[in-house]
Formats: structure tokens, C-alpha cells, sequence
């Protein structure tokens, strides 16, 4: 195709790539295997049709199948003899999608579209070529037969001539990368401010997932045509990239303050842990038993720091059995003596975007957890989730639901319809609460029931065992225990947890930090020590009164309950008729 002329360059400017197809006799696939790919879409939601089969001819010219709900719409393509597609390349993800919406027939809703990443041989021929072969079908089978559509533009006397000018020129806006970056700056961590995706620092693309952030949000075209589980993906797929993105900036800062020398370099080109001080050889010698911890941080903090590397790096160590748990038992606590904030967030947002990955989440459907196997392993495994689940509660998840405290034996307790209480709310409602006296003493409180739960115990914990309370927004507790470990679940009205760990096995109690927040009086965010304390001391004196009460028939009673939300079994519901805690 040849260049753009200037007497074109302002139709150019006012035009978006549009195709226009004729029937044409060439079939780049067989009507069986057309039957074969369209198979998978059966039961396809919308946003699912548009990831719709597509390759590329033998003489090299692209070919895509738009699949559509309505069984009439190919017939109506085919009588027609007509096909027109409106091309936009989507620059609202690393891999800048690329669409072809069917035109031209009075179009329905749903639109029938086809989408593809910019790095897909399919689209860098359309692209390149200018034409692609395209079919319309339904999912049973029934097709339009396959057009020929030559992209084109206005010429100078108004006429429709050949051209690729128009796609190329899609090409000339830059792809999002890193938010809050900014080419030829370094790149502050902290920074919130507005931002300029015409400058960004690039970010790895994700075709898989990025295909479905370039359908989150309300900009679109196809926002009145998706569906909930669409929709429900889609934020998924913005909650993953943000965990990439911003593990892919603090690595940057990282790489940065080494080379203006404000820190030393963490491990060497080798993958040595140097950085001097007491530590130095304690680490480096738990790195040479767990080669799979050295691989991820060689690629976070080594001389040439590799998001996209690091992140399949913290993949492989989460399906290292060996590996996760000494990450978890033994080096979080040596990377915590470094006092390096940077670092832990770097490692944190890491592991958590690898947490969300599609291989684990299987595209937001299933939620991660640590199965405790023995022999000093954790198992990775996941729990389907329930298709019902509202979708502001999956985000909830999502957003801070993958505390490694709450993913450790995880799936002992919960099902497909838990999820995790939203830390707004929960702020909002405990934002009044007070304790009398300090909150030294009141944790020494707490720390006192332990023990004494712990030294007098004469009892255990029914599983599942539900306490009625009324606190804020929680109107009862569900507690675990397993080896000596208690999972307490603040329970609200839908049903939605809040994690509290209690641990009695060996050595002395101990009892999660719960970070809660308010605003002070001067409108400022700050820690709602009270809240956290609070929450404490109900766990822990419920956890008591199970453990060491001597009669215990007369402190407790049960009968039959059945949560409201739906497919979960009847529990045992256990009241206690003390003093009621508020």
C-alpha cells in the first residue's frame, strides 16, 4: 500500500479504517473445521464471542469468524452480498487490542465483533495487507460464507480507493504501560497523580487478560452488550493488571535507586545475595536450598530487574510446594529484619499478581489457597466459585482478599459463596468505637485470655462452631480450629467474612493484626487501633470460653441454622446467653 498523500491527509484524520467485503469463492478453512472451532462457543457469553477464531490463508492473507447469537444474522449477511467491518485499535492495555465490528446491515444488539492483540500475527497482517477474509456464524454451524474485505479511504475526487493508511495510522498511538510513568523520568512509586498515557513507561502485555481489561470500564462500545460474567472477568482482568503494573514500577524504583546510588545493588549478575550487613549470609545460604526464591529475586532486585520474568519466576515458586513454605515460614521474616519497605511492597505486589493469574483463577472464576501437606509443603490449590457470587463482592477478593493469612488452609473453610467483607464498610462501622482505658492494656487483655485458653483448656471447638454478637457491621463469629490454629470469621448480614487468626499450638498465643482505619479529627486517615483491639478481644474471649468453660451444657446451646445465602449447607448455629458483646 502506498503512502498517504497530502491531499488525503485530512480525510485521513477524519476517517476510521473501514472494509468493505464481497463474497468471494476461496475458503481458507474447511466447513468442518469452521464446525469444530465454532463448537467451544456454544454456550459463549458476548464478551467470550469476541475471541473468535481466526489465522491466516496460505497465499497470506488473514482470515476471522465473527460469531454472532442470532441464527438469522449469517443468512442475512449471505443474501445481502455485503460486508462492511469498522477496524479500531484500543490503546487501553499493553497489548492494544484490535477490533472488527460487522456494519453496514441496520445492526442489532448485540454488535457481532471480532477482537485481537496487536502482537497476533492475524492482526499485524490485516494491518499490513490491508484485507482480510471474513465469515459470519452462529455457534451450531450455520454461516454466512466467506467475504473478501479490502480496506479503504476517500481519494481525492471522494471515491472509496484501497488503502491501508487509515490502519496504519492506529498504529501511531502509544499502548498503555506503567500508570503514573513518564519516558526519560524516573519513576516515583507514590505518585497519584493525573495521568499521561501518551508518555508511559512500557508494561509487559498479557494478551489473555489484556483482552479483557480492554473491556473494563464504561468507554466502550459494547457497554450495553455485555453480560455479568463478562462484566465479572473484566474486572478480574483490571484487578491482575493493576497488581502487574504496580509490581512492575516498584521494581523499576528498585533498579533506580541502585543507579543513582542511593542503595546497594541487592545480588549480583550471578544471582548472589550482597547486600552487606548481618543478614547477608543468612540469606544467601536459605537461597541456596531454595533455588526457586533465588530465580524470582533475581529477576526483582538483580542488576537488570525483569517484571514480566519476575512475575512467571513467582508463578513457578507458587506451584514449588517446598518453596511457598519456606517463603512463608522462614523468609518473610528475614527479608522483614532488612527494613526495606520498598523490597517487601516490590515482593508482595509480585506474588500477588501471580496469585491472580489466569492458570490459578482460571480468568477470575476460581480463588487461590495454601493447603498445608506436611513435610514442611503447601499445596496451591483453588475453589471454584459460585457463578451468583455479586460481582462487588468479588472484588472485594480481588482487592484485599489474598493476605497470605487468609490463603493458608483456606479451603478447610470456605466455599464457593465466601467472600471477604469490604474494608470500607468495615471501617465505616467501626469508625466510632472506643476502648476505655488503653490499648496496651486492652491487648495485654486479649493476650491474657490466650494464655489462659491455651494453659486451662479442657475442651475443643466445634467446627464451624457460630457465635451471635452484634458489633458494628458483624452480627456473628464462625470459628475453625485445626492443630491448634483458629480461623474466627466476622460475619456481617450477606454473609461476608472478616479474618481474624488465633494461634494456641506452641509457644505463646498469638493473635493477627487487624489494619483497620478511620479519619482523625482533622480529616486524616489514620489507624483505628481501637477497632483492631477490639475485634481481638471478642475473638479471643469467645475462643476462651470454648476452651476452658467447666459447665459447658449450661453456657451453650444449639439448633439448626441456614445461611441466606443460597447452596450452603445447615450449620450448627451456637449461642451465647452471657452479657451480650457490643
Amino acid at each position: 500500500m502506498s503512502t498517504v498523500s497530502k491531499e488525503s491527509a485530512e480525510a485521513l484524520n477524519e476517517e476510521a479504517p473501514m472494509a468493505f467485503g464481497t463474497p468471494t469463492k476461496y475458503q481458507p478453512i474447511s466447513k468442518d473445521i469452521l464446525a469444530k472451532l465454532l463448537t467451544p462457543f456454544l454456550y459463549a457469553s458476548i464478551g467470550q464471542l469476541y475471541f473468535g477464531p481466526a489465522g491466516l490463508s496460505e497465499d497470506g492473507v488473514p482470515w476471522v469468524v465473527l460469531i454472532t447469537r442470532d441464527i438469522k444474522r449469517p443468512a442475512i449477511y449471505r443474501e445481502s452480498g455485503r460486508f462492511g467491518l469498522l477496524g479500531w485499535r484500543w490503546n487501553t492495555s499493553p497489548s492494544c487490542f484490535f477490533s472488527l465490528t460487522a456494519m453496514g446491515l441496520r445492526e442489532s444488539r448485540p454488535h457481532v465483533r471480532w477482537m485481537g492483540s496487536s502482537e497476533d500475527p492475524v492482526v499485524q497482517a490485516i494491518r499490513d495487507v490491508g484485507r482480510v477474509r471474513v465469515c459470519m456464524a452462529h455457534p451450531t454451524g450455520s454461516h454466512s460464507g466467506w467475504f473478501e474485505a479490502v480496506f479503504s479511504m476517500r481519494g481525492p475526487s471522494g471515491h472509496q480507493v484501497p488503502s491501508n493508511a487509515p490502519l496504519l495510522r492506529q498504529w501511531t498511538f502509544p499502548p498503555s504501560g506503567i500508570p503514573h510513568s513518564a519516558v526519560g523520568q524516573r519513576f516515583d512509586p507514590g505518585e497519584r497523580g493525573d495521568r499521561d498515557m501518551d508518555n508511559e513507561i512500557p508494561l509487559w502485555p498479557h494478551s489473555l487478560s489484556d483482552g479483557w481489561l480492554t473491556l473494563q470500564g464504561t468507554g466502550g462500545p459494547w457497554r450495553g452488550d455485555l453480560e455479568e460474567a463478562d462484566e465479572k472477568i473484566a474486572d478480574w482482568a483490571s484487578y491482575f493488571h493493576h497488581k502487574r503494573a504496580r509490581a512492575a514500577g516498584l521494581l523499576l524504583a528498585i533498579k533506580e535507586r541502585s543507579l543513582y546510588g542511593e542503595s546497594p545493588w541487592l545480588m549480583n549478575a550471578e544471582g548472589r545475595w550482597v547486600l552487606p550487613g548481618s543478614e547477608e549470609e543468612n540469606v544467601e545460604a536459605f537461597l541456596q536450598q531454595h533455588q526457586s526464591i533465588r530465580k524470582w529475586l533475581l529477576a526483582v532486585v538483580g542488576p537488570t530487574p525483569d517484571a514480566s520474568l519476575a512475575h512467571e519466576a513467582a508463578f513457578q515458586l507458587l506451584n514449588d510446594p517446598k518453596g511457598i513454605f519456606a517463603f512463608v515460614a522462614n523468609f518473610m521474616g528475614l527479608m522483614r529484619t532488612l527494613n526495606d519497605f520498598l523490597l517487601a511492597e516490590a515482593l508482595q505486589q509480585s506474588l500477588e499478581a501471580a496469585l491472580i493469574d489466569s492458570r490459578i483463577t482460571d480468568l477470575g472464576r476460581k480463588r487461590p489457597w495454601l493447603k498445608n501437606i506436611g513435610n514442611s509443603e503447601l499445596e496451591l490449590c483453588t475453589i471454584n466459585l459460585d457463578s451468583g457470587c455479586p460481582r462487588d463482592d468479588l472484588d472485594t477478593l480481588w482487592r484485599s482478599g489474598l493476605q497470605f493469612g487468609d490463603l493458608l488452609d483456606a479451603g478447610e473453610w470456605f466455599g464457593p459463596t465466601d467472600l471477604p467483607a469490604p474494608l470500607s464498610v468495615v471501617n465505616e462501622a467501626l469508625e466510632s468505637v472506643r476502648i476505655e482505658g488503653s490499648i496496651e492494656d486492652a491487648f495485654c487483655r486479649a493476650q491474657q485470655l490466650l494464655y489462659e485458653a491455651q494453659e486451662s483448656r479442657q475442651w475443643s471447638v466445634p467446627w464451624g462452631a457460630r457465635v451471635q454478637i452484634q458489633f458494628g457491621s458483624f452480627v456473628a463469629m464462625r470459628i475453625f480450629e485445626k492443630d491448634g490454629e483458629f480461623s474466627c470469621h466476622f460475619l456481617d448480614e450477606q454473609e461476608r467474612y472478616f479474618h481474624v487468626a488465633i494461634g494456641l499450638g506452641q509457644g505463646n498465643p498469638t493473635i493477627s493484626n487487624v489494619d483497620l482505619v478511620r479519619k482523625s479529627a482533622n480529616d486524616e486517615v489514620e489507624w483505628n487501633e481501637d477497632a483492631e483491639v477490639s475485634l481481638q478481644l471478642i475473638a479471643s474471649a469467645i475462643v476462651r470460653d470454648f476452651l476452658v468453660v467447666e459447665q459447658r451444657e449450661k453456657v451453650f446451646n444449639t439448633k439448626p441454622y441456614r445461611a441466606r445465602v443460597g447452596k450452603r449447607k445447615i450449620q450448627t448455629i451456637i449461642y451465647l446467653p452471657r452479657e451480650a458483646l457490643q
